[in-house]
């Protein structure tokens, strides 16, 4: 039977019943708009504490103002019972479209997307949802998202003393540190429920089934992580990665927000590649083609310096050599050749030359220079001329002589002792009266 009001709420209909409260919808008649009265357990309402207890987190669950929350519009009690006012949400709930089977992946992409972005401002402000499923995701008449039933499975845990045969909230969907009934949980444990809700979203089937509530709670804390392909095959592969992530057994383990989640889920549902990590520095030795390129002009062969002595320009004595292109060893033989000494395995024709390359990597070797050999003239059978030969005259330099350094002599000394001692004996003699 049908209460004809609740507090200043005319009653029209029920609307539906869980394990922790009763919905109503109600008539607001200042306003003359539709509400959801949603009464809680009469239990409570009959502790002075409890009272107290539910108006603060009724004050809390209407502070949180998010596009995809269900508002709170007012609270209250009657008689020994405490209810809440909430907008109604004509759209119905994700549980009732559960029912016709699957949502296409775009659409639960959508729904996640928004339900993740009211999770993380909940978790904000130090909110905890604790029971994400599908019948606490309600739409509007825009086929909109919004989650209802913030901070109600923490008022009755603390208002009830819990027993071996109490659970509050849902098992199909609740985290393993819920299961086993740690009593501080966090953020993460909504992040496990909503990637379970998504995984019945997007196969139409929950993550684990039982007809037995206390096995099916085991099923969270110890079977493996489900497995998307054996239940939904047409699915991106991408996905099962986000499943296992958000469905963890350690939280640790687990996405840190529903933010995350939620894009990794648009990310595999659009096919876009996961984002590249960044790259090691690569070190010297490295081989790895994408190592940066050190500055270097292109690759000096004989060739080119035998076209330089033809007439080209001389370079400047201030440019730097470069490496020879040709492999180690490796000279290509050639008629008539200007360097009839050198064998083709000259290691000089590999060396790098030490002012073109890094401090750090110099090797005091020696590289042909291109105007290093002159000319012979022409028609002349003048000797072949050494490629390590310059025509640069020698700078001749005499270091001037240092001057004579004078050696200090001890007979001046000697000469001034013996006086001093002369002069000594005759005064004392004088004062004997030896003369």
């Amino acid at each position: 039977m049908l209460p004809k009001n609740i507090g200043k709420y005319r009653i029209l209909d029920k609307v539906g019943a869980g394990g922790m409260a009763v919905v109503y919808l109600g008539q607001e008649e200042v306003f003359e708009r539709q509400v959801a009265v949603k009464v809680l357990p009469s239990h409570l309402g009959q502790d002075p504490d409890n009272r107290e207890r539910f108006r603060r987190e009724a004050k809390a669950i209407a502070s949180l103002e998010h596009a995809a929350v269900v508002p709170v519009y007012d609270y209250g009690q009657d008689g020994e019972q405490l209810f809440l006012v909430m907008r109604y949400m004509q759209g119905g709930s994700l549980k009732d479209r559960l029912t016709h089977g699957r949502i296409p992946l775009p659409a639960a992409a959508t729904i996640i997307r928004r339900v993740a972005s009211a999770l993380d401002k909940a978790h904000s402000m130090g909110m905890i949802h604790r029971d994400i499923k599908p019948g606490n995701i309600l739409f509007d008449l825009e086929d909109n998202p919004y989650i209802t039933d913030f901070g109600l499975v923490k008022m009755v845990e603390s208002s009830v003393q819990l027993t071996h045969s109490e659970f509050f909230g849902t098992p199909a969907y609740t985290s393993p540190e819920q299961c086993q009934g740690d009593k501080e949980i966090d953020g993460r444990a909504d992040v496990y429920s909503l990637t379970a809700m998504f995984f019945h979203m997007v196969t139409g089937n929950p993550p684990y089934e039982s007809n037995n509530a206390m096995a099916l709670l085991m099923k969270h804390v110890a079977d493996p992580i489900p497995q998307l392909a054996a239940t939904a095959p047409d699915l991106p592969a991408a996905l099962q990665k986000v499943i296992e992530r958000g469905m963890a057994k350690l939280p640790a383990d687990r996405y840190a927000t529903t933010g995350e989640m939620a894009k990794d889920v648009d990310r595999a549902a659009s096919g876009a590649p996961e984002p590249a990590r960044p790259q090691a520095p690569v070190g010297w030795g490295s081989s790895s083609a994408s190592a940066p390129a050190t500055e270097s002009a292109p690759p000096v062969s004989f060739e080119s310096l035998r076209a330089s002595r033809a007439g080209e320009p001389a370079r400047g004595e201030d440019m730097p050599t470069r490496k020879d292109s040709f492999a180690p060893g490796k000279i290509p033989a050639a008629a008539g050749s200007a360097f009839p000494e050198m064998s083709d395995d000259s290691e000089a024709t590999n060396a790098l030359d030490f002012r073109a390359i890094p401090t750090e990597r110099r090797r005091l070797e020696w590289t042909p220079q291109a105007d290093s050999t002159p000319l012979p003239p022409a028609g002349s059978a003048a000797p072949a001329v050494s490629p390590f030969a310059t025509t640069k005259p020698a700078a001749s330099y005499t270091e001037p002589p240092k001057p004579l350094e004078k050696k200090a002599s001890g007979i001046p000394i000697l000469v001034f002792v013996v006086f001093i001692l002369i002069i000594s004996l005759v005064y004392f003699a004088a004062q004997k009266g030896l003369f």
